[in-house]
């Protein structure tokens, strides 16, 4: 692969989740009925920015992008461990 030539696979991500992100939208409501549900949304909307700046990194200010691609995967991935503590952690505790 040359420089500044984005991947095939890392657009179609892209797409997808983008896809994914207007049913996210369109179901918001019905979503953070869910437990801990904001949580869980705003981890996915964290994960969809990073594969935005994955494409935009590709383009121009790669490295600034790519700093922020992986900030946003890190902050996404303690967003869905804190969803999954606070959905299954609390399991076989007797209260």
């Amino acid at each position: 692969m040359g420089a500044n030539v984005t991947e095939e696979k890392e657009l179609i991500i892209f797409l997808f989740s983008t896809g994914v992100l207007f049913f996210v939208l369109v179901q918001r409501s019905q979503l953070r009925r869910l437990p801990a549900g904001t949580i869980l949304l705003t981890g996915f909307y964290f994960f969809w920015a990073g594969w935005g700046f994955t494409v935009i990194e590709d383009l121009f200010w790669g490295t600034f992008f790519n700093y922020l691609e992986h900030f946003c995967y890190m902050v996404g991935s303690l967003l869905i461990a804190a969803w999954s503590w606070a959905v299954f952690g609390r399991r076989g505790r007797s209260s």
